[in-house]
């Protein structure tokens, strides 16, 4: 429901010169408050896959406008294209995990992995 509100939010506010920085605004704010909605409860996969595609998205925003906005570039180029692939291949992994709530990518293990390692490290 978060993200639904996120996306409906953004669709209707009409931003032109700074729509970049606006979206990648309303990712990161949606990952606070997915963090606040979900509380103390248990994470769950679709909590940290989100949280993972919404901070790709915000990254690609902001390199989108460093380089339209900042940079002025106006030819297309490879990262416009990585631009265009990587925003929807988010949005899709972000509504496939929605859907069926399974750690199917293995970030959750990863994750788990990497925090076991440095807890290792911080203790040893």
């Amino acid at each position: 429901m978060t993200i639904n509100l996120s996306y409906f939010a953004t669709s209707i506010v009409e931003v032109d010169y700074y729509k970049y920085p606006f979206w990648a605004s309303a990712d990161l704010l949606t990952i606070v408050a997915l963090f606040i909605v979900q509380g103390r409860r248990v994470k769950i996969p679709v909590l940290y896959y989100c949280a993972v595609g919404l901070v790709l998205n915000a990254m690609l925003h902001i390199v989108m406008h460093l380089d339209i906005v900042i940079q002025g570039n106006r030819e297309p180029w490879w990262l416009w294209s990585l631009y265009s692939i990587g925003i929807n291949l988010n949005d899709a992994l972000m509504i496939i995990v929605l859907v069926v709530n399974r750690d199917f990518l293995g970030l959750c293990r990863a994750g788990r992995l990497l925090k076991t390692v440095f807890q290792r490290h911080a203790h040893g």
